[in-house]
């Protein structure tokens, strides 16, 4: 009894630090093939999976367009960090749900995949605004 009571309190520990592995399956399918990968490799893979990049619209002052020069080559950018590893957000919209999923990235030259995810709530706020 004692042991089954400290498994269940630890596959609690577990999914409350780590819950977006059990509420999202897919991206950590996407984690593993897509790990250390840049993001031309991973936006063809989505986009041949059916994901369609969702086009944002930014002033032509916006920071991701004007310092990192990213809005022509990537129409789905949604905002990128100018400081640190330099993150970037991309948006899709999957293919059966249709719901907005983000893909994020890190690295100011060759910018790798970090994650995959549902958009949130602050996302769909900025998705919103463009």
């Amino acid at each position: 009894m004692r042991k089954e009571i400290y498994v269940a309190a630890l596959q609690a520990c577990v999914f409350l630090f780590c819950g977006v592995a059990f509420a999202q399956p897919f991206s950590n399918h996407f984690s593993r093939e897509f790990y250390n990968r840049n993001y031309d490799y991973v936006r063809m893979k989505l986009v041949r999976l059916g994901y369609e990049p969702v086009m944002i619209h930014h002033k032509a002052t916006d920071t991701v367009c004007d310092l990192q020069k990213m809005c022509g080559q990537y129409r789905e950018v949604l905002d990128c960090s100018n400081t640190g590893l330099s993150y970037c957000y991309f948006v899709f919209r999957a293919p059966e749900s249709k719901r907005y999923v983000i893909v994020t990235t890190h690295g100011e030259i060759r910018r790798i995949f970090e994650s995959l995810a549902p958009a949130n709530k602050s996302d769909l706020v900025m998705i919103g605004q463009h």
